[in-house]
């Protein structure tokens, strides 16, 4: 079994800390939980919080704010990176045992002391996790407080299908001294004799015949725990679905409209700004995706493309993007050229389609930097991790997110100069809303080439040297990282340098 390192160095840090702590549902997964891919669900005594934080913390964690959907009392989100691996690892801390139905956990059973009283030690996993009896009946609790009128309909529709509890189920009854009269011991302290009993009978009937629990024993069982509800029965269901509403916008929002707002889970410590910089073959967009899906599993990120090439754009400038690549394809060019196309026709206005058509893509180039500009910082301010793909600039003019009209500054033509002038105002512009970081991925010109073989060394070397070359404001920190080495290494290195200032 793999061991995360940064989660061996956190439960080292909590026994040295001596903090009562275990893992206290789902061990069945444990494996992947210590590996980093799944989360873990410490329980850890709520006296012992100080303790707990001055570990976290030596560790690199960091807190994570929940949106409505996802807040509970006594539950906190804490995530930090594995420095080997770049990997995010996710702890969900528990104070105390929330549990029910989802989008409310309308339950708050008081039993954390009995749970870490009882812990036990994995060997394998390197961790203390809960008493396997013990987290059986949680189990057969939680799937009674969890049990909603739908899940009767789907029972009668799809009888032979069972929920996904009871894969938990079946690997709990399997462990050593795990059984109904267990089970019994462990819940009469807590539940009374008659309760107790109940809730081993449908331990041992799913021991012998795999049987559901009835809805009569759901019912029951929910009686005995009403005092430990957390809200009315109407209170409840209209908290509820206000939770489900608010859960379902931000999950429409992550994954078609993506819009930077922060609904699911948002930056503790304040949105970040991040643009990473790269020329042809530094695998920029590659390391962009990867990134956005690695911090956007845990939380809300949006991803701003400043370019203006095969990126998102507007739909008016979607014809002229493939006129534009019509016309690079016909004079055998690639990427952005700056004044390549001017260069071979002399003075712009020599042809007057390509004076209009040319200022006409710079205005709505200029337009969608200047409406991103805006929405990232709309976005930063609202909590949200945003991830840029390029950056405008003005130090190097019709190249690298340059203005595209500087060479009409001291044009001849009035409204040539006037275009430029309006233009370079949207870029200046970007250096009031720059990032907090930039990420420079340098690439050399052979494994660029390598890449890209339709680039030269000589345009690669230019390129990235352009890129080494800009200077940002004081308040932005600048990271260069090697993207000549394998992908998974570039990754582990900038997900290192987003968490260092997250």
């Amino acid at each position: 079994m793999l061991v995360l390192g940064i989660v061996r160095q956190l439960v080292e840090g909590l026994d040295a800390q001596e903090v009562p702590y275990c893992h206290w549902k789902s061990n069945d997964r444990i494996g992947e939980a210590v590996d980093g891919l799944t989360d873990l669900d410490l329980l850890v005594e709520r006296s012992s919080s100080s303790k707990v934080l001055e570990v976290f913390g030596a560790l690199g964690f960091k807190q994570f704010a929940p949106g409505i959907s996802r807040a509970y009392p006594g539950v906190e989100d804490h995530l930090a990176v594995d420095p080997e691996t770049g990997r995010l690892v996710h702890v969900h801390l528990h104070y105390q045992l929330i549990v029910g139905e989802k989008h409310l956990k309308g339950y708050r059973l008081p039993w954390e002391r009995a749970v870490l009283a009882g812990r036990v030690w994995d060997d394998a996993a390197g961790i203390y996790v809960a008493n396997p009896s013990f987290e059986l009946l949680l189990l057969v609790v939680r799937a009674a407080m969890k049990h909603r009128f739908r899940d009767t309909l789907k029972a009668l529709v799809r009888p032979a299908k069972k929920s996904g509890w009871y894969t938990e189920f079946d690997w709990l009854i399997r462990r050593p001294g795990v059984d109904s009269e267990s089970v019994r011991k462990q819940a009469e302290p807590l539940l009374g004799s008659e309760r107790a009993q109940e809730v081993a009978d449908v331990v041992q009937r799913y021991i012998e015949s795999a049987s559901r629990m009835s809805l009569t024993e759901i019912r029951a069982l929910r009686r005995s725990l009403r005092a430990y509800r957390r809200y009315s029965p109407q209170g409840g269901l209209v908290w509820r679905g206000m939770r489900e509403f608010h859960w379902g916008v931000g999950a429409v929002n992550h994954k078609w409209v993506r819009r930077p707002v922060s609904l699911r889970r948002g930056v503790a410590h304040g949105g970040l700004a991040v643009a990473f910089l790269g020329s042809d073959g530094a695998g920029k967009s590659t390391v962009v995706n990867r990134i956005r899906k690695q911090f956007s599993s845990k939380f809300d990120v949006a991803t701003i493309y400043f370019g203006s090439g095969d990126g998102p754009s507007s739909l008016i400038r979607r014809p002229l993007k493939w006129a534009n690549r019509l016309r690079h394809r016909r004079e055998g060019g690639g990427g952005e050229g700056g004044d390549r196309g001017e260069g071979k026709r002399g003075n712009p206005l020599k042809s007057l389609l390509y004076f209009v058509a040319r200022g006409l893509w710079a205005v709505l180039v200029a337009r969608e930097k200047h409406k991103n500009l805006k929405r990232l910082w709309r976005a930063r301010n609202r909590g949200v991790l945003v991830i840029c793909d390029r950056f405008p600039q003005t130090q190097i003019e019709g190249f690298n997110d340059g203005p595209l009209l500087a060479s009409w500054s001291e044009h001849s033509f009035a409204l040539a100069r006037r275009l430029s002038r309006w233009e370079r105002g949207i870029y200046e512009e970007a250096s009031r809303f720059a990032p907090d970081l930039v990420v420079k991925l340098r690439v050399s010109p052979d494994v660029a080439v390598k890449r890209k073989p339709e680039m030269t060394v000589e345009e690669t070397d230019r390129r990235d040297q352009a890129i080494a070359a800009l200077r940002f404001p004081s308040s932005t920190d600048v990271e260069s990282v090697n993207s000549d080495a394998e992908l998974e290494r570039v990754l582990a290195a900038v997900t290192a340098a987003i968490w260092r200032r997250l």
